[in-house]
């Protein structure tokens, strides 16, 4: 997923806060907005990166797991999604 590789490019960045990042994304075509939902989404999902969980995530559209990862979403709609 992007987002997993987003959280590590951002890592590598010797000082994230400097906006070397956020620059090297932009030159990318992301938007700060985009670049932080994926990021967001990995770290809701991501440990459910693995098997057969990977197949079922590939299945929903980006934005879909953006609603799901939001915070203002039920953990119980989470679950029935995995």
């Amino acid at each position: 997923m992007i987002g997993r590789e987003l959280v590590e490019a951002q890592t590598e960045c010797a000082n994230p806060k400097s906006g070397t990042f956020l620059a090297w994304t932009a030159s990318l075509g992301y938007t700060t907005t985009a670049v932080y939902r994926f990021v967001h989404i990995h770290e809701t999902f991501g440990a459910k990166e693995l098997g057969r969980s990977a197949q079922i995530f590939s299945n929903f559209a980006p934005t879909a797991l953006a609603l799901l990862a939001q915070p203002s979403t039920p953990e119980s709609a989470r679950i029935e999604t995995s």
